[in-house]
């Protein structure tokens, strides 16, 4: 019973013996079979040659070690057309040839690889009893899944670009849409190595794909005859962007119609700096300009943005910034958000007016009345009020402006937003006829995305490009450029959000390697292990 627990297969294997010392059992085992198949023409003989012994590792029971002494046999080939005289006895139910460990074992590391890694696999496989190194796990496992992974054709195909480096590097995911599962991984995003693959794949039928350029072009000229369906996600995304860029367009005069009118006491502008504080503020704004002037000239030169910031060292949002203002872009005056002393802005003013202007007096009022802040905070707080020209304004500002990405949300209907929102939200659609028109063609394209036909989307198109809504147009010309993958995108179910899934797992895989795994172990654990 015992050793039918421990191993694989009775059938032409005899226990000799079991032996145990503290820190390994070890079985010592023969084979028994009369007539033994040669390998190579298939003739049976049971003409003995010699015999030898093998040492293999097995499972680990309970944490101990398990090792197997097999003393197997060679036999003579008796075929004298063979060109192998002498065979080696096969035990393939046990283990392959050349191995130093069972079928099982193999399997069950080369199943943690896959899951957990070659350094945790490791680290896992330790405390189990076997003492295996990372570098053995993996070369074993590319090996294995290297000969054994197959890439089938299949019918619907997601493709989606991953990042092995973001902004420098990528590669391409490609998904069996239908069964949910990887297909394949390419080592780079570039035309002509996703046209080679879908060459060696003829037969797909249905492509989805984001807008990338590259994936359509390449799809274009190896699979003509397959339908490409752009991917709703991204085509919503591209939406969005437009309707950001519409509101930037009204964003000076959303300010101006949303920002306290009444002066600010804080305000840095209407206040004497010192002169060290002066003198750094003009150092900075010539530093800055230094900057903008150096990124318009490189751009005039026909530089991009992400050359230029590999030039000058800034980042490509402030690039992007930069190239967008005409002018030098002056930093803007902020107002002071709330903070501790506004509950006690009416009390401070009152004493103040009365005459107490010591910031330590008061100080220990509020104290008495419950504020937790230090002394500093007050000192700080009244440091403008005794400045004579800002005496008699003393009303607290605060910055009542949401970002222009929040406001593009605000636009779209909710069911989630708070009262404040909703009334903001209105007053924007009623000052401002182009918002509100940019709005309800937004919510009309998402109901004819869900479901609707090419009819609908082709008069969709026509009454924006004719809106006088620059940007909404624009959007228009980029569904024009793809029109048959848009309209594939209305009529067709099939999305590229199972791809967005996988390239998940596939970031996840790709950092338990700390950078240091190759691109052969990367698919090996992004493809499905062989069964």
């Amino acid at each position: 019973m015992c050793s039918s627990k421990l191993l694989p297969s009775l059938k032409t294997i005899a226990v000799d013996s079991i032996s145990t010392t503290p820190e390994s059992i070890v079985l010592h085992l023969s084979t028994t079979a009369e007539l033994v198949t040669c390998p190579l023409c298939g003739l049976g003989s049971h003409r003995i040659h010699s015999h030898y012994k093998r040492t293999l590792t097995d499972l680990p029971w309970s944490r101990v070690t398990v090792r197997i002494h097999l003393r197997t046999r060679k036999f003579f080939c008796d075929n004298p057309t063979c060109a192998r005289r002498v065979f080696t006895e096969p035990i393939p139910e046990l283990a392959v040839r050349y191995a130093r460990k069972t079928l099982r074992l193999a399997e069950a590391l080369q199943q943690l690889v896959y899951m957990v890694g070659g350094e945790v696999g490791a680290r896992i496989a330790r405390l189990l009893g076997l003492l295996v190194s990372p570098s053995g796990l993996l070369k074993q496992f590319i090996k294995v899944t290297g000969k054994l992974q197959t890439q089938t054709t299949p019918r619907v195909l997601g493709i989606d670009d991953f990042a092995f480096r973001k902004g420098y590097r990528y590669g391409t995911l490609l998904i069996d849409l239908e069964r949910g599962r990887p297909v394949d991984l390419l080592p780079d995003r570039e035309v002509t190595t996703v046209e080679k693959w879908l060459q060696k794949h003829p037969g797909i039928e249905i492509i989805s794909r984001d807008r990338a350029q590259g994936y359509a072009a390449a799809i274009r000229q190896a699979a003509p005859s397959a339908i490409a369906v752009a991917d709703r996600f991204h085509i919503m995304k591209n939406l969005m962007e437009a309707l950001e860029k519409q509101v930037a367009r009204e964003y000076p005069a959303i300010r101006q119609r949303l920002a306290p009118r009444t002066p600010v006491a804080s305000s840095p502008s209407n206040v004497p700096l010192p002169r060290w504080q002066e003198r750094r503020s003009q150092q900075s704004r010539q530093r800055r300009l230094g900057h903008w002037e150096n990124v318009h000239a490189l751009s005039i030169q026909g530089y991009n943005q992400r050359e230029i910031a590999e030039q000058t060292g800034i980042c490509e949002r402030t690039i992007r910034r930069y190239l967008r203002a005409p002018l030098f872009p002056e930093r803007s005056a902020y107002p002071c958000p709330p903070g501790k002393l506004t509950a006690y802005h009416s009390y401070l003013i009152q004493r103040w007016q009365a005459g107490c202007q010591n910031a330590l007096q008061l100080w220990r009022e509020l104290k008495e009345q419950g504020f937790t802040g230090g002394a500093t905070i007050v000192r700080e707080y009244v440091r403008f009020w005794r400045v004579p020209e800002i005496a008699q304004t003393v009303t607290m500002g605060r910055r009542a402006v949401p970002s222009v990405r929040s406001l593009a949300w605000l636009l779209l209907p909710s069911l989630r937003r708070t009262v404040e929102q909703s009334q903001l939200r209105q007053t924007l659609l009623e000052a401002f006829p182009a918002l509100n028109q940019s709005q309800q063609l937004v919510e009309e394209f998402r109901s004819l995305l869900r479901g609707g036909s090419i009819v609908r989307l082709s008069s969709w198109m026509a009454t924006t490009a004719t809106s006088g809504l620059l940007d909404m147009a624009t959007f228009v010309r980029g569904l024009e450029s793809d029109r048959h993958a848009v309209d594939a995108a209305v009529t067709q179910p099939w999305s590229n959000g199972p791809v967005e899934g996988h390239v998940n797992r596939l970031k996840f895989v790709k950092r338990q390697g700390y950078g240091r795994a190759s691109f052969a172990l990367l698919r090996a654990r992004t493809l499905p292990f062989p069964a």
